[in-house]
């Protein structure tokens, strides 16, 4: 049997939803757009600044309107200052969630980026000593499919080697409904699109004529877990051997990069990697890592 994952007690104390109903609105206040005002705008970019690392440029105006415009009507209130002023109270975290949630996009499929998986796969598995359980994080793993692809990888290189290690993938995302959405493992067909189709009856399994569940040998190799990449400290006892945080850094300035990119880094052992997405090469490359193409960086010894 598996060790259970090295978890902080803060890490596994996340607070549930306390959202309780929406008020009842009528349909003439759905249909008007809530103004949003200089001023608002500015506080609102630099709240979602301070609190997550995305930056919302001038061009944005209009879809923070749309996307927050919505969330600003169910729940009565009738200005984005209101709105503010309601994140600026919660103590919970839970309006701060659901706001990522509706400004960044979770939209995600099996093999993204495929090269990545065979680096981790030829390269990365075959190094980590057999007396070492084999650790992968998928960073802002959204609904879930990054995850399981490193599950099924581990998986193969398990069943490979004989059983002669253990592993685990962790997954975690700032989205709740995210994480809950992962946890399922239950996915629409077309997600599955990119993977070979002598792989998919190995590790999927139909639900329906539209969607697909996650084999349960594959969900038992993954711990979905809420977390904020910007917090001060990542609640792990362990380090990992590799780190997908890939389509995430997309939404943050450079400054926010790197201090993420030294985070991420960290929490890699020793000739472990760091995986980002083929958009997110780094303009310069910290010290402690060193490049290995394709948006691959290894931590030095």
């Amino acid at each position: 049997m598996s060790a259970p994952l090295m978890f902080s007690p803060e890490a596994e104390s996340v607070p549930e939803f306390s959202f309780g109903p929406a008020p009842r609105l009528t349909s003439s206040l759905f249909s008007e757009e809530v103004p949003l005002l200089e001023h608002e705008f500015d506080l609102m970019r630099q709240l979602i600044y301070d609190r997550t690392g995305i930056c919302i440029a001038d061009s944005k105006r209009a879809l923070l309107i749309g996307r927050l415009g919505t969330v600003v009507k169910e729940r009565g209130l009738r200005t984005f200052q209101e709105y503010y002023d309601l994140l600026q109270r919660d103590t919970t975290g839970d309006l701060l969630t659901e706001l990522f949630g509706r400004i960044t996009t979770n939209y995600t499929y099996f093999n993204r980026e495929p090269d990545h998986f065979q680096y981790l796969t030829k390269n990365l598995l075959p190094s980590v000593p057999k007396n070492e359980r084999i650790r992968l994080w998928s960073a802002g793993c959204a609904t879930g499919p990054e995850a399981f692809d490193l599950s099924m990888h581990l998986q193969a290189h398990l069943d490979a080697t004989g059983y002669m290690q253990e592993g685990m993938v962790l997954g975690t995302d700032i989205s709740r409904k995210a994480i809950e959405f992962a946890v399922k493992g239950v996915y629409p067909v077309d997600a599955a699109r990119a993977v070979p189709p002598e792989n998919i009856p190995r590790y999927l399994e139909p639900v329906d004529k539209q969607h697909y569940s996650v084999k349960p040998r594959i969900k038992n190799l993954v711990k979905f877990r809420v977390m904020n990449l910007l917090r001060e400290v990542f609640p792990f006892q362990q380090k990992f051997h590799a780190i997908f945080c890939r389509n995430v850094m997309i939404y943050f300035d450079e400054a926010t990069r790197m201090k993420l990119v030294k985070h991420l880094a960290e929490h890699l052992l020793p000739g472990g990697i760091l995986v980002l997405g083929h958009c997110e090469s780094l303009l310069s490359v910290p010290g402690e890592l060193k490049g290995e193409g394709a948006s691959v960086y290894s931590r030095r010894a």
